[in-house]
């Protein structure tokens, strides 16, 4: 997930950081599907008392839909949420090519967590999470980071407000079954309880956006104290398995309904490839 600027985050954040796969990205670009499916309905050709063909009782074999197989680095490419499909330009953006960004900033492990809050099964699954999504086997990987600057605190850079999104996928070998559906659901369970210190708390819920989305994930909520005033950081991620490959979108200081639209645009684009 991506990681928040600022100090408390930047100490607790290991999993806005790494999980992070989507910045600033929404739909919007002429090239974004609309999310309509144009395929038509089936329609039956036999009318009462007609006897339909063999061959229209049972599809061909070549009709049967392909498994996904891995996807190369220029399929990665395609599919991924370029900056031009996002809702508003990022001032900053960076890639990533290969395997080096995930196995030594993403799939590290971390006390992040168990530092700040205490050893607890809740800290202990979100400094895990990172390099339970990335797994040991992937064989291909692609990455974009984009941030936004939105505000400035004081007139000071560094404490700057930072909207950032992290798009990126793996491949891995053919006969692999992804199933990063069932790592969100057991953070979830070990985070019923939310954790808390001195005043600051981090809340986990799931998040599903439809039943019909590719995407599961996590909406995670950072309160920081700081003496009557209290801030708050945003942060969602969610990944969709496409057979031996899982796309990620992870987000910070990015409103709801604008990442479930960046999901939607996502997904939009793996269909197309899919049926391309």
């Amino acid at each position: 997930m991506p990681r928040p600027a600022h100090s408390f985050s930047r100490t607790v954040s290991a999993v806005a950081a790494a999980s992070a796969v989507c910045l600033l990205s929404a739909c919007g670009a002429d090239e974004t599907p609309n999310g309509e499916d144009e395929t038509p309905e089936p329609t039956a050709e036999a009318t009462e008392g007609t006897t339909a063909s063999p061959d229209e009782e049972s599809p061909a074999e070549d009709d049967e839909p392909s498994e996904p197989e891995p996807f190369s680095g220029e399929e990665m490419t395609e599919i991924l949420l370029t900056s031009g499909e996002l809702p508003e330009t990022p001032t900053g953006h960076s890639t990533h090519t290969g395997l080096d960004w995930f196995t030594e900033e993403l799939a590290v492990e971390s006390t992040a967590y168990a530092d700040a809050f205490g050893e607890s099964e809740c800290a202990s699954a979100l400094d895990t999470i990172n390099v339970d999504l990335v797994g040991e086997e992937a064989q291909e990987g692609l990455a974009h980071e984009y941030q936004r600057t939105t505000g400035e605190d004081d007139g000071d850079a560094e404490d700057a407000a930072t909207e950032t999104l992290v798009v990126w996928a793996l491949a891995y070998p053919a006969d692999t079954s992804r199933e990063t559906a069932e790592l969100w659901e057991d953070l979830a369970a070990s985070c019923e309880d939310d954790l808390e210190r001195g005043g600051d708390t981090i809340s986990v819920e799931p998040l599903e956006p439809s039943d019909d989305e590719l995407f599961t994930g996590m909406s995670l909520t950072i309160t920081m104290s700081d003496g009557d005033d209290a801030a708050e950081i945003d942060v969602f991620s969610a990944t969709a398995d496409v057979g031996p490959n899982t796309v990620m979108l992870s987000a910070v200081n990015m409103d709801r309904s604008t990442f479930v639209d960046l999901l939607d645009a996502q997904e939009d684009k793996i269909q197309d490839h899919l049926a391309g």
